[in-house]
């Protein structure tokens, strides 16, 4: 009877080694696809990571040059602005001359009376 019974465990434990080597082998080759997705996942993330650091780059190169912009035509607007200015100074000047009927414009030109 114990002879009967120590085969009887015996093989209860056989069957749950070879159940426990079967789920092992299992559990090993989710593990693999599990790590396969992970690795995929994480490449996927560093090429959108990649993407957007270009994208950002792009941005940044294109604000750059609008504020390049701005900064000539500001330029631009300022240099009109003394132009403008100065001829108006002169126009002044030789409105001036005309009306007191002086000799001179103010910059160094005569007026025929």
């Amino acid at each position: 009877h114990d002879l009967a019974a120590a085969e009887k465990n015996t093989a209860a434990a056989e069957a749950f080694a070879e159940t426990l080597a079967k789920n092992m082998e299992q559990a090993v080759a989710e593990a693999v696809v599990f790590k396969r997705a992970a690795s995929e996942a994480k490449d996927r993330l560093a090429a959108a990571v990649d993407e957007r650091a270009g994208k950002v780059s792009e941005l940044l190169e294109e604000i750059d040059h609008w504020h390049e912009v701005a900064i000539r035509a500001q330029d631009g607007e300022k240099a009109a602005r003394e132009e403008l200015e100065k001829a108006m100074a002169e126009h002044q000047a030789t409105a001036e001359a005309l009306l007191l009927g002086t000799e001179e414009t103010g910059d160094g030109e005569e007026i025929e009376p």
